[in-house]
């Protein structure tokens, strides 16, 4: 059960009967290559070996993918997307101490910026984003 949601209902994760592209996370099993543009191509692979490994006997842990949906949720929540432009921008991409330079504040700024105020972890044993 979700740690902010009454029933066994969250609209932050993917259940096998509500797939739907506006999710947050999404368990493993419920993925695959087709979903490369939604998960990642390192998700979607691992989507895939679960599928279809797992019924020739080969154990694959199961997990959960943050989304894309997720990734730029965060990124607008927290006003990100035009500060890492202009860092961008910045970068002198011939130059690898302006590359290096330019990618550590980015990931900074990432690191450093609080995750929005939406129940990200609904029962996947992480703790609520709240």
């Amino acid at each position: 059960m979700c740690m902010q949601h009454e029933d066994d209902y969250c609209p932050y994760i993917i259940k096998s009967n509500r797939m739907n592209k506006e999710k947050f996370i999404v368990p493993l099993s419920e993925v695959g290559i087709n979903d490369i543009e939604w998960v990642g191509g390192k998700n979607a692979s691992l989507g895939e070996m679960i599928q279809h490994l797992t019924k020739l006997g080969i154990n694959i842990p199961d997990g959960l993918v943050i989304t894309v949906h997720a990734y730029k949720h965060f990124l607008s929540s927290g006003n990100l997307e035009p500060v890492i432009k202009k860092y961008i921008q910045e970068i002198d991409f011939n130059n690898l101490e302006s590359l290096r330079k330019g990618g550590k504040k980015i990931r900074q700024m990432i690191r450093n910026t609080a995750f929005p105020g939406t129940c990200f972890a609904c029962n996947s044993g992480i703790p609520c984003a709240l």
